[in-house]
């Protein structure tokens, strides 16, 4: 009776290896792995071409070769630009996701003017006033300014109370209604509407109830025409209270009629604090 010589597993394990390996390197060869497309995804105000360029991840190259982390450096020295993941997706294709900073306000600087987003992060200087829907920062003391950096100021209470008031309305319905911010006084917090109307806040504190009662009141204040003058929220727990230019009035309470008989008023569905 012959003996039939038993293969080892191992053998199989070497010899699917080495299959592999010559298959991986005649794709290689042939050109499979080369890179045929870089795509851009999250992009809203610059363009997927310009993006790619950036990367300086060139067609033609193997894909194993690409060098991803110079790509994510290139394009993170757009300070508005933020790699949330780049990856290969074999056998040809990089893909790269984008984030884009947004400005959100400025301020004076020396003879210039600088931009920032919401994190209080330098985008850009100008020599004139950005265009766009950015506030106005007033008061802000900026002891170092360096594009892709926090601002820094003398008072860093400053920039705290600052990006407190971002976190607020930077996402509220009444954003649009705002032209500026007052940090000059951190324990008087102000803001400037459209229409000339200044906003007490007071303190870094309570802003709920604040944001609230300004949601409300702002709304209402436009619907009676009334502009300029002080809106105070600065006691959210009460009321609020707006001053014209010539007399106070409390939201929480009659308005009076300048059209009627002396004494006389009409009521008005003035905001409460729900």
């Amino acid at each position: 009776m012959a003996y039939k010589r038993r293969v080892k597993p191992r053998f199989y394990v070497i010899v699917v290896s080495l299959l592999l390996i010559i298959g991986l390197a005649v794709a290689i060869g042939c050109g499979v792995f080369d890179v045929k497309a870089v795509t851009v995804t999250g992009l809203t105000k610059y363009s997927e071409d310009a993006v790619v360029e950036m990367a300086g991840i060139p067609l033609g190259q193997n894909i194993f070769k690409a060098d991803l982390k110079a790509a994510r450096t290139n394009i993170e020295s757009n300070p508005y630009l933020v790699v949330k993941k780049i990856s290969r997706k074999l056998p040809s294709t990089v893909q790269i996701e984008i984030t884009e900073r947004q400005g959100a306000a400025y301020f004076p600087y020396g003879t210039g003017y600088v931009l920032i987003d919401g994190g209080g992060l330098v985008l850009e200087v100008f020599n004139q006033p950005p265009v766009g829907q950015y506030l106005l920062i007033e008061g802000l003391d900026p002891v170092s300014v360096q594009v892709k950096e926090q601002v820094q100021c003398a008072d860093t209470y400053q920039v705290h109370v600052l990006l407190s008031i971002f976190d607020h309305i930077l996402e509220s319905p009444i954003k649009g209604d705002l032209a500026s911010v007052d940090v000059r006084d951190t324990q008087a917090l102000a803001l400037v509407t459209a229409e000339g109307t200044r906003v007490e806040l007071g303190q870094d504190e309570n802003w709920d109830k604040k944001m609230a009662w300004l949601e409300k009141t702002l709304t209402y204040l436009k619907e009676n025409n009334l502009a300029g003058g002080t809106l105070d929220v600065r006691a959210p727990d009460s009321n609020a209270s707006y001053m014209p230019k010539s007399s106070p009035m409390s939201l929480d309470t009659p308005r009076p009629d300048p059209s009627a008989p002396q004494g006389a008023a009409v009521p008005t569905t003035g905001p409460k604090e729900e």
